[in-house]
């Protein structure tokens, strides 16, 4: 009978203590350009230009995707100057409760617009995608035909441009100059190391834009490190993500403590948060879908560590998504190389139309090969001639459809690059 019980007590026992495992590195990440995104007021020449129905429309470009832009019911748009021509191939935002119709267009002189795509959505439909085959604009416009007025979050814009493409720097003490976005904006060269629980959904793409899909866990965390490429004076961290109560925890590490195992993979112990004191912290409990929270002086770290415990008054271990990260450091001057940002003329395609949800896609439509690059539904019309400077792929289906940015070049069949958005014959960009 003795025996017995010990065989009972200790798996109990077991059970009873917590589990920690180490954790492996996101793979890859180091080597990859990580995509810009372009609706940033640090991008030189990036600003609002126009706006109608829209307010604190300025909230689009800012380095905090918290901030909302709120839109009346009816008719509303906002026009983007991006600084010159650059290739676009997708916008993307968090809806707070609007419906409607959201249209994007692209031109070069603001006399002359071409439809990029559209997406319609209801007030459940959190994250909304409009993903189009590339185009090359100087300006965009996104116009909504809402049902329902509301407001947005977390406004991007991503297309060729990478990091590689831009120069950070910072000063001493953090403060003044501008402030950047270290980890959500994509300029910096930081990148996800590790992310836990696995993210669901969102794959790779997820990762690089900073938009994860944690799954169904027991664990009490959901868990995203980034390494800022290089030491940085950092006060501000926050995020969007499900409307749920929420407390929040921010570590910061100038050396994160990893070990290397016998092949060479790097792996890091959730133990080190256990006797880690978090430099920031807050808690959220009405569920609002967003937090922010800044330090009272600048903190200096490389490795920032963003720890959300989701329904964290009922212990809860539902699905929990983040889809837009902040950790801003002011004191930074930010510089584009020549010649980034700009490219050829797109492929022709039409796409699908749909947003992303809580749980799944829904859309409509044709599949577009070209695709959202986060495994959303996609939408959009036939895209501009030509071809990226990489590809040599054929035009759009029909392979005589018309429209990129300024509307004067077209594509066919064969894929040979005959026009661009400046109507290059060559299918290479001319200067504005």
């Amino acid at each position: 009978m003795k025996l017995a019980s010990a065989l009972i007590i200790v798996p109990a026992f077991i059970a009873a203590a917590p589990i920690y495992a180490a954790w492996q590195r996101v793979p890859s990440s180091a080597d990859q350009n990580r995509p810009v995104q372009l609706a940033q007021n640090v991008i030189d020449g990036t600003k609002v230009v126009s706006s109608k129905g829209v307010g604190q429309a300025d909230s689009t470009l800012a380095a905090d995707p918290s901030l909302s832009s709120t839109l009346s019911s009816g008719s509303s748009e906002i026009t983007i100057s991006l600084g010159k021509p650059r290739v676009v191939s997708s916008v993307l935002f968090v809806n707070d409760t609007v419906e409607g119709k959201v249209t994007a267009s692209g031109s070069n002189d603001m006399k002359s617009w071409s439809a990029l795509g559209q997406s319609v959505f209801t007030p459940a439909d959190r994250k909304i995608v409009i993903s189009f085959a590339g185009a090359q604009a100087k300006y965009l416009r996104v116009q909504f035909d809402s049902a329902r007025g509301g407001s947005i979050r977390n406004f991007q814009i991503y297309g060729v441009s990478t990091d590689k493409d831009f120069s950070l720097s910072q000063n001493s003490t953090g403060t003044g100059g501008k402030k950047v976005n270290l980890a959500g904006g994509g300029i910096g060269g930081s990148r996800v190391v590790y992310a836990h629980p696995s993210p669901s959904g969102d794959g790779e793409h997820g990762v690089k834009h900073g938009k994860f899909s944690f799954p169904q866990t027991e664990e009490k965390y959901r868990t995203v490190i980034y390494d800022l490429g290089t030491p940085r004076m950092v006060s501000e961290f926050g995020s969007v993500h499900s409307p749920r109560p929420v407390r929040f925890e921010v570590f910061a590490f100038e050396e994160l403590p990893e070990k290397q195992d016998w092949r060479g993979r790097m792996s890091f112990d959730p133990k080190t948060f256990d006797s880690s004191t978090p430099v920031a912290s807050k808690e959220d409990a009405t569920g609002l879908g967003y937090i922010k929270v800044k330090t009272q002086t600048p903190v200096r770290a490389r490795y920032v560590a963003l720890r959300w415990e989701p329904d964290f008054a009922n212990a809860g271990g539902g699905p929990f998504s983040v889809s837009g990260i902040m950790v801003s450091g002011s004191g930074c001057e930010v510089d584009e190389q020549d010649g980034a940002g700009g490219g050829g003329a797109s492929e022709g395609g039409g796409g699908t139309s749909g947003v992303q949800e809580e749980g799944g896609t829904k859309g409509d439509g044709n599949y577009s090969p070209g695709g959202s690059p986060f495994g959303y539904g996609t939408s959009g019309y036939a895209g501009g001639g030509g071809s990226l400077p990489s590809s040599n792929s054929t035009g759009n289906a029909t392979g005589n459809a018309t429209g990129n940015a300024t509307g004067n070049a077209t594509g066919n069949a064969t894929g040979n690059a005959n026009g661009n958005a400046n109507g290059n014959a060559n299918g290479n960009p001319q200067s504005p």
